[in-house]
């Protein structure tokens, strides 16, 4: 098992394209430290990148309102680049770290055709 608990926030991640394109909006970010998937954070606006663990099937109330999904976790076939793919948005799956460098209302941008996510402008604090 790895730990991704340590880790420079240099504003960007990398990792694994589950569907191409590219995507500059606002971050929506679940921290899944006290995620509770019965009881799901509100406010998500239409547009915004969704950034999550990982893009469980509970999620898919976020799924039709997201710009692109981001995951720390997953592979090529996950459900979060399915879904990706059928509403025809950005995907970029295995960050590892996404939930823990991006915060919600962040601008960023979501390029799957490199399979980067970076900071643009960070959220007022």
């Amino acid at each position: 098992m790895q730990m991704y608990e340590q880790h420079e926030d240099t504003g960007q991640v990398t990792g694994l394209i589950g569907n191409k394109g590219i995507v500059r909006a606002r971050a929506f970010v679940l921290k899944n430290e006290h995620l509770n998937l019965k009881k799901l954070p509100e406010g998500m606006q239409k547009g915004t990148v969704l950034i999550v663990q990982n893009a469980w099937p509970e999620l898919a109330s976020y799924y039709p309102l997201a710009s692109a999904i981001v995951t720390n976790e997953g592979g090529i076939t996950s459900h979060g680049v399915v879904v990706a793919r059928e509403f025809g948005i950005p995907c970029i799956v295995r960050t590892h770290i996404g939930t823990k460098i991006f915060n919600t209302g962040d601008m960023v941008e979501v390029d799957a055709n490199t399979g980067t996510v970076k900071i643009i402008k960070r959220a007022r604090e």
